[in-house]
Protein backbone atom coordinates (compact mmCIF):
# COMPACT_ATOMS: atom_id res chain seq x y z
CA UNK A 1 0.00 0.00 0.00
CA UNK A 2 1.02 3.64 -0.37
CA UNK A 3 1.20 4.08 3.42
CA UNK A 4 3.62 1.16 3.69
CA UNK A 5 5.85 2.57 0.94
CA UNK A 6 5.80 5.97 2.65
CA UNK A 7 6.77 4.46 6.00
CA UNK A 8 9.70 2.61 4.42
CA UNK A 9 11.29 5.74 2.99
CA UNK A 10 14.84 6.33 4.26
CA UNK A 11 14.87 2.85 5.77
CA UNK A 12 16.79 -0.34 4.99
CA UNK A 13 14.31 -3.19 4.58
CA UNK A 14 15.00 -6.83 3.85
CA UNK A 15 13.51 -10.31 4.18
CA UNK A 16 15.53 -13.02 5.90
CA UNK A 17 14.85 -16.70 6.39
CA UNK A 18 15.54 -18.22 9.81
CA UNK A 19 16.82 -21.74 10.42
CA UNK A 20 13.31 -23.02 11.14
CA UNK A 21 12.20 -21.82 7.69
CA UNK A 22 10.28 -18.76 8.89
CA UNK A 23 10.46 -15.60 6.75
CA UNK A 24 10.93 -12.35 8.66
CA UNK A 25 10.58 -8.80 7.35
CA UNK A 26 13.13 -6.52 9.02
CA UNK A 27 13.63 -2.78 8.74
CA UNK A 28 16.00 -0.23 10.31
CA UNK A 29 16.63 3.49 9.68
CA UNK A 30 19.12 4.13 6.90
CA UNK A 31 20.74 6.89 8.97
CA UNK A 32 20.97 6.60 12.75
CA UNK A 33 22.34 10.15 12.92
CA UNK A 34 19.25 11.71 11.37
CA UNK A 35 17.00 9.70 13.68
CA UNK A 36 18.99 10.81 16.75
CA UNK A 37 18.87 14.41 15.60
CA UNK A 38 15.10 14.34 15.08
CA UNK A 39 14.17 12.50 18.28
CA UNK A 40 16.93 13.52 20.68
CA UNK A 41 19.64 16.00 19.71
CA UNK A 42 17.32 18.73 18.42
CA UNK A 43 15.06 18.49 21.46
CA UNK A 44 17.43 18.40 24.40
CA UNK A 45 21.06 18.63 25.34
CA UNK A 46 22.87 15.30 25.18
CA UNK A 47 26.26 14.02 26.27
CA UNK A 48 27.80 11.20 24.29
CA UNK A 49 30.58 9.32 26.09
CA UNK A 50 33.23 8.00 23.70
CA UNK A 51 36.77 6.63 24.11
CA UNK A 52 39.55 9.16 24.63
CA UNK A 53 40.67 10.60 21.28
CA UNK A 54 37.71 9.25 19.30
CA UNK A 55 35.41 12.26 19.25
CA UNK A 56 36.04 12.64 15.51
CA UNK A 57 35.34 8.97 14.77
CA UNK A 58 31.57 8.93 14.97
CA UNK A 59 30.28 8.02 11.49
CA UNK A 60 26.54 7.50 11.21
CA UNK A 61 26.07 8.61 14.84
CA UNK A 62 26.21 12.36 14.36
CA UNK A 63 24.21 13.68 11.38
CA UNK A 64 26.06 15.52 8.58
CA UNK A 65 26.85 19.11 9.51
CA UNK A 66 25.96 18.64 13.17
CA UNK A 67 28.39 20.46 15.45
CA UNK A 68 29.51 18.75 18.63
CA UNK A 69 31.61 20.19 21.42
CA UNK A 70 34.15 17.52 22.40
CA UNK A 71 35.37 17.70 25.98
CA UNK A 72 37.61 15.38 27.96
CA UNK A 73 35.71 14.39 31.08
CA UNK A 74 38.07 11.61 32.08
CA UNK A 75 41.66 10.97 31.13
CA UNK A 76 43.03 7.56 32.15
CA UNK A 77 46.33 7.38 33.94
CA UNK A 78 49.29 6.38 31.81
CA UNK A 79 49.89 2.68 32.16
CA UNK A 80 47.02 0.36 33.02
CA UNK A 81 49.12 -2.60 34.14
CA UNK A 82 48.11 -4.44 30.98
CA UNK A 83 50.73 -6.51 29.20
CA UNK A 84 50.11 -6.24 25.45
CA UNK A 85 51.75 -8.40 22.78
CA UNK A 86 51.43 -8.89 19.02
CA UNK A 87 52.20 -12.41 17.81
CA UNK A 88 51.08 -13.23 14.24
CA UNK A 89 52.85 -16.61 14.29
CA UNK A 90 50.80 -17.99 17.17
CA UNK A 91 47.96 -20.35 16.20
CA UNK A 92 44.77 -21.18 18.07
CA UNK A 93 45.78 -24.82 18.15
CA UNK A 94 48.98 -23.87 20.01
CA UNK A 95 46.96 -22.18 22.76
CA UNK A 96 44.51 -25.08 23.11
CA UNK A 97 47.15 -27.81 23.21
CA UNK A 98 49.52 -25.82 25.45
CA UNK A 99 47.24 -23.64 27.58
CA UNK A 100 48.94 -21.00 29.70
CA UNK A 101 48.60 -21.08 33.46
CA UNK A 102 45.41 -19.54 34.75
CA UNK A 103 42.18 -18.91 32.87
CA UNK A 104 42.17 -17.95 29.22
CA UNK A 105 39.57 -16.49 26.87
CA UNK A 106 40.18 -16.90 23.15
CA UNK A 107 38.25 -14.71 20.72
CA UNK A 108 37.93 -16.74 17.52
CA UNK A 109 36.89 -15.28 14.16
CA UNK A 110 34.00 -17.69 13.56
CA UNK A 111 31.80 -20.31 15.20
CA UNK A 112 33.09 -22.92 12.75
CA UNK A 113 36.66 -22.39 13.93
CA UNK A 114 35.67 -22.77 17.58
CA UNK A 115 33.55 -25.85 17.03
CA UNK A 116 36.33 -27.57 15.09
CA UNK A 117 38.81 -26.99 17.92
CA UNK A 118 36.33 -28.15 20.56
CA UNK A 119 35.33 -31.35 18.76
CA UNK A 120 38.94 -32.20 18.02
CA UNK A 121 40.55 -31.54 21.40
CA UNK A 122 37.87 -31.47 24.15
CA UNK A 123 38.28 -35.12 25.18
CA UNK A 124 42.07 -34.97 25.08
CA UNK A 125 42.12 -31.87 27.26
CA UNK A 126 39.68 -33.40 29.72
CA UNK A 127 42.10 -36.27 30.35
CA UNK A 128 44.79 -33.66 31.10
CA UNK A 129 42.56 -31.81 33.57
CA UNK A 130 42.03 -28.81 31.28
CA UNK A 131 38.51 -27.38 30.99
CA UNK A 132 37.51 -26.30 27.47
CA UNK A 133 34.34 -24.25 27.11
CA UNK A 134 32.99 -23.43 23.65
CA UNK A 135 30.32 -20.96 22.64
CA UNK A 136 27.45 -22.81 21.00
CA UNK A 137 28.46 -26.26 22.25
CA UNK A 138 28.66 -25.78 26.03
CA UNK A 139 25.16 -24.50 26.73
CA UNK A 140 23.82 -21.00 27.18
CA UNK A 141 25.76 -17.99 28.38
CA UNK A 142 24.84 -18.48 32.04
CA UNK A 143 25.95 -22.09 32.02
CA UNK A 144 29.23 -21.28 30.25
CA UNK A 145 29.99 -18.47 32.70
CA UNK A 146 29.35 -20.74 35.67
CA UNK A 147 31.49 -23.55 34.20
CA UNK A 148 34.39 -21.23 33.39
CA UNK A 149 34.23 -19.47 36.75
CA UNK A 150 34.09 -22.72 38.71
CA UNK A 151 36.71 -24.59 36.70
CA UNK A 152 40.18 -25.16 38.07
CA UNK A 153 43.03 -23.63 36.10
CA UNK A 154 44.03 -24.10 33.41
CA UNK A 155 40.76 -23.40 31.64
CA UNK A 156 39.97 -22.05 28.16
CA UNK A 157 36.81 -20.41 26.86
CA UNK A 158 36.36 -20.11 23.08
CA UNK A 159 33.97 -17.37 21.95
CA UNK A 160 33.47 -14.63 19.38
CA UNK A 161 34.43 -10.99 20.04
CA UNK A 162 30.78 -9.98 19.82
CA UNK A 163 29.83 -12.39 22.63
CA UNK A 164 32.75 -11.33 24.83
CA UNK A 165 31.33 -7.82 25.20
CA UNK A 166 28.30 -9.18 27.05
CA UNK A 167 29.76 -11.72 29.48
CA UNK A 168 29.48 -11.24 33.23
CA UNK A 169 32.25 -12.66 35.41
CA UNK A 170 33.71 -11.60 38.78
CA UNK A 171 36.78 -9.40 38.93
CA UNK A 172 40.18 -11.09 38.68
CA UNK A 173 38.76 -14.04 36.73
CA UNK A 174 40.59 -13.82 33.37
CA UNK A 175 44.37 -14.12 33.13
CA UNK A 176 44.85 -14.16 29.34
CA UNK A 177 42.90 -12.78 26.39
CA UNK A 178 43.80 -13.80 22.83
CA UNK A 179 42.32 -12.06 19.78
CA UNK A 180 42.84 -14.20 16.71
CA UNK A 181 41.56 -11.75 14.08
CA UNK A 182 40.72 -8.06 14.10
CA UNK A 183 36.92 -7.99 14.52
CA UNK A 184 35.97 -6.05 11.41
CA UNK A 185 32.33 -5.96 10.36
CA UNK A 186 31.48 -8.22 7.44
CA UNK A 187 31.48 -5.99 4.32
CA UNK A 188 28.40 -7.72 2.88
CA UNK A 189 26.28 -7.21 6.02
CA UNK A 190 22.80 -6.12 4.93
CA UNK A 191 22.67 -2.92 6.96
CA UNK A 192 26.35 -1.95 7.10
CA UNK A 193 26.94 -2.39 3.37
CA UNK A 194 24.07 0.02 2.68
CA UNK A 195 25.26 2.63 5.18
CA UNK A 196 28.79 2.29 3.85
CA UNK A 197 27.55 3.82 0.60
CA UNK A 198 27.31 7.18 2.40
CA UNK A 199 31.12 7.46 2.41
CA UNK A 200 33.69 8.02 -0.30
CA UNK A 201 36.16 5.66 1.39
CA UNK A 202 33.90 3.29 3.30
CA UNK A 203 36.73 1.26 4.77
CA UNK A 204 38.69 4.11 6.34
CA UNK A 205 35.76 6.43 7.10
CA UNK A 206 33.20 3.88 8.34
CA UNK A 207 34.53 0.37 8.98
CA UNK A 208 37.79 1.46 10.64
CA UNK A 209 36.10 3.72 13.23
CA UNK A 210 33.65 0.92 14.00
CA UNK A 211 36.58 -1.46 14.51
CA UNK A 212 38.38 0.94 16.86
CA UNK A 213 35.27 1.41 18.97
CA UNK A 214 34.77 -2.36 19.13
CA UNK A 215 38.37 -2.87 20.22
CA UNK A 216 37.80 -0.29 22.94
CA UNK A 217 34.75 -2.20 24.19
CA UNK A 218 36.76 -5.43 24.23
CA UNK A 219 39.51 -3.76 26.25
CA UNK A 220 36.93 -2.24 28.59
CA UNK A 221 35.37 -5.65 29.21
CA UNK A 222 38.78 -7.24 29.73
CA UNK A 223 39.80 -4.50 32.18
CA UNK A 224 36.71 -5.32 34.23
CA UNK A 225 37.42 -9.07 34.35
CA UNK A 226 41.21 -9.36 34.29
CA UNK A 227 43.57 -10.37 37.04
CA UNK A 228 46.40 -8.13 38.23
CA UNK A 229 49.02 -9.62 35.88
CA UNK A 230 46.73 -10.38 32.94
CA UNK A 231 47.96 -10.09 29.36
CA UNK A 232 46.41 -9.46 25.95
CA UNK A 233 47.80 -11.01 22.76
CA UNK A 234 46.71 -9.93 19.27
CA UNK A 235 47.44 -12.65 16.70
CA UNK A 236 46.35 -10.95 13.46
CA UNK A 237 49.25 -10.59 11.01
CA UNK A 238 47.57 -7.56 9.41
CA UNK A 239 48.91 -5.52 12.32
CA UNK A 240 52.28 -5.72 10.51
CA UNK A 241 51.38 -6.45 6.88
CA UNK A 242 48.80 -3.70 6.24
CA UNK A 243 49.25 0.05 6.30
CA UNK A 244 46.19 0.51 8.51
CA UNK A 245 47.64 -2.05 10.93
CA UNK A 246 50.08 0.54 12.29
CA UNK A 247 47.18 2.81 13.27
CA UNK A 248 45.39 -0.05 14.99
CA UNK A 249 48.56 -1.08 16.79
CA UNK A 250 49.15 2.46 18.05
CA UNK A 251 45.53 2.70 19.18
CA UNK A 252 45.80 -0.49 21.24
CA UNK A 253 49.13 0.58 22.71
CA UNK A 254 47.57 3.84 23.91
CA UNK A 255 45.50 1.85 26.42
CA UNK A 256 48.36 -0.20 27.80
CA UNK A 257 51.39 0.53 29.93
CA UNK A 258 55.00 0.32 28.83
CA UNK A 259 54.87 -3.45 28.40
CA UNK A 260 54.36 -3.99 24.66
CA UNK A 261 55.94 -7.01 23.02
CA UNK A 262 56.20 -7.77 19.32
CA UNK A 263 56.78 -11.14 17.73
CA UNK A 264 57.06 -10.77 13.97
CA UNK A 265 57.04 -13.60 11.49
CA UNK A 266 60.36 -14.37 9.80
CA UNK A 267 60.63 -12.75 6.33
CA UNK A 268 59.85 -15.15 3.51
CA UNK A 269 63.05 -14.18 1.72
CA UNK A 270 65.10 -15.41 4.66
CA UNK A 271 63.27 -18.70 4.79
CA UNK A 272 63.80 -19.14 1.05
CA UNK A 273 67.51 -18.42 1.35
CA UNK A 274 67.86 -21.06 4.02
CA UNK A 275 66.22 -23.63 1.75
CA UNK A 276 68.52 -22.72 -1.14
CA UNK A 277 71.56 -22.95 1.12
CA UNK A 278 70.44 -26.36 2.34
CA UNK A 279 69.95 -27.62 -1.19
CA UNK A 280 73.35 -26.30 -2.25
CA UNK A 281 75.00 -28.20 0.58
CA UNK A 282 73.41 -31.51 -0.45
CA UNK A 283 75.40 -33.68 -2.88
CA UNK A 284 74.00 -33.74 -6.37
CA UNK A 285 72.44 -37.01 -7.45
CA UNK A 286 73.12 -38.40 -10.88
CA UNK A 287 70.03 -38.77 -13.05
CA UNK A 288 69.71 -41.97 -15.10
CA UNK A 289 70.15 -41.50 -18.83
CA UNK A 290 66.62 -42.61 -19.67
CA UNK A 291 65.02 -40.14 -17.27
CA UNK A 292 67.21 -37.34 -18.58
CA UNK A 293 66.19 -38.04 -22.14
CA UNK A 294 62.54 -38.18 -21.18
CA UNK A 295 62.82 -34.87 -19.35
CA UNK A 296 64.23 -33.23 -22.49
CA UNK A 297 61.32 -34.53 -24.54
CA UNK A 298 58.82 -33.23 -22.00
CA UNK A 299 60.48 -29.81 -21.98
CA UNK A 300 60.33 -29.67 -25.78
CA UNK A 301 56.59 -30.29 -25.64
CA UNK A 302 55.90 -27.23 -23.44
CA UNK A 303 54.31 -24.31 -25.30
Amino acid sequence: SSDLVKNLQHRITWIEQWQDGALVLSSVPESIGLLLKEDLLSKTGAVLLVPQGCSSLLPEILPPGFKADPKTVYKPKSGTNLSLAFDPELELQDIVLNPPAGKTIVLAPSKGTMETLYIKYAEELETKGVTLVCQGLSGGQGRMQAEFEGAKAPAIWLMTPWSFEGIDLPDNTVDHLYIKALPFDHPSHTVLSRRAQHFGNAFMEYLMPRLLHRLFRLLRTFARLKSADANLVVMDERIFSKDYGRAIKAYLESFSGAQVAEVKAAPKEKAGAEVKEKKAAEPKKKTPAKKTAKKKVDDAQLP
